[in-house]
Order: C-alpha cells, then sequence, then structure tokens
C-alpha cells in the first residue's frame, strides 16, 4: 500500500490471507488505485477483493505433491535435490558435511509379483516408519524411485560415521515384515 502511496507502484495489488469467524482460512487478492488530487496526493483508494482461496489450496496441494512423496509421506526426490544443494552452498560457505546414503530394498519386484501391488505399498510404508522412527535426527529422509529411499545425513562427513549409519539402516529395515500373514 505505501510502495503505491508514494508512486513507486502504479497500482495496488496484494495477496493477504484473513482467519474467518468460522476459523478456516480465506485468501483474498486485493487490487486497487489510488485516486489523486491535482498535486499527486493520493485521496483514497478505489479497488476490490477477489476470494482466491481455492487457487491457493491448489497451488499448496501442487507443492505437497512435488516436494512429498505421496505413499509415504517422505521427501520426494525434488526436495532431496533442494537439500542437497542447500548443504552444499553451505559446505562452500562455511564448511561441514553431510553423507548420502541410498537405501535400495532387494527382491521388491517379487513381492509386488507374488503378493500384489497393495503388499508392496505396506512393504513402503512400512520401511518408510522404521526409518522415521529410527533416523529423524540425522537429516532428510526421501524416497527417490519405487523400491529407493536415500538419507541425507548432516554433520556426517566422517566414513567410518557413515558406514555405522549405513549398518545400523540395514540391520533395521532388514528385519521381516508381516504382510497379509506372510513374514516378507
Amino acid at each position: 500500500m505505501e510502495m503505491h502511496l508514494s508512486g513507486q507502484r502504479n497500482h495496488l495489488e496484494v495477496e493477504v490471507r484473513m482467519l474467518h469467524a468460522d476459523g478456516t482460512t480465506l485468501w483474498v487478492l486485493i487490487r486497487g488505485l489510488a485516486a489523486r488530487d491535482d498535486q499527486g496526493y493520493p485521496q483514497r483508494v478505489a479497488g476490490w477483493m477477489s476470494d482466491i482461496s481455492e487457487r491457493k489450496r491448489a497451488e499448496l496441494q501442487f507443492q505437497t505433491d512435488v516436494l512429498f512423496d505421496g505413499l509415504t509421506g517422505l521427501a520426494s526426490r525434488t526436495l532431496l535435490l533442494d537439500r542437497i544443494g542447500q548443504a552444499l552452498d553451505r559446505l562452500n560457505r562455511k564448511g561441514g558435511d553431510f553423507a548420502l546414503l541410498l537405501i535400495d530394498l532387494d527382491q521388491f519386484k517379487q513381492i509386488n509379483d507374488s503378493l500384489g501391488t497393495g503388499a508392496g505399498d505396506l512393504v513402503l510404508t512400512s520401511t518408510a516408519v522404521r526409518l522415521i522412527l529410527s533416523h529423524r535426527r540425522h537429516g532428510t529422509l526421501a524416497r527417490i524411485s519405487a523400491d529407493e529411499f536415500c538419507l541425507m545425513a548432516d554433520q556426517c562427513g566422517d566414513p567410518a560415521q557413515a558406514l555405522a549409519l549405513a549398518r545400523e539402516i540395514n540391520a533395521l529395515i532388514s528385519q521381516p515384515f508381516s504382510i497379509y500373514g506372510r513374514e516378507v
């Protein structure tokens, strides 16, 4: 508003989030134009407000779909790559370290083929839960393909430390899952 009234912007356009009396969030686009006197001083602003809540919900859903895996809720490959880029920037500016651990589920295709994709989904979500519960403190955990996960472990530049973490993860996800009454 101040930029428009001071003449730095030709018109007023701003999106604001408002809390409705019923507790829901309402997004509004406000557009306007100052009516000025002969000396150019603003006298009043004429404009309108439009409800853009649906558009904002769609944008948020799109971001969620792009940044998070729909099945496991883990970070997506896109978000992981962004976090890796941030870590590399930090490394170049301040130093520090991190490790990337790739986690691939062996024989996953056999589970899908013999027990069905529902069983495969249960293995993936159960694996994600195991990883989240035991290693959330380490950094970003992502599902990067059908049966592959990646852990970006912050402050883990020592190869021995990364190897110890990889062994912990391997022991954790090597434990059998009970899927439809069968151990896989």
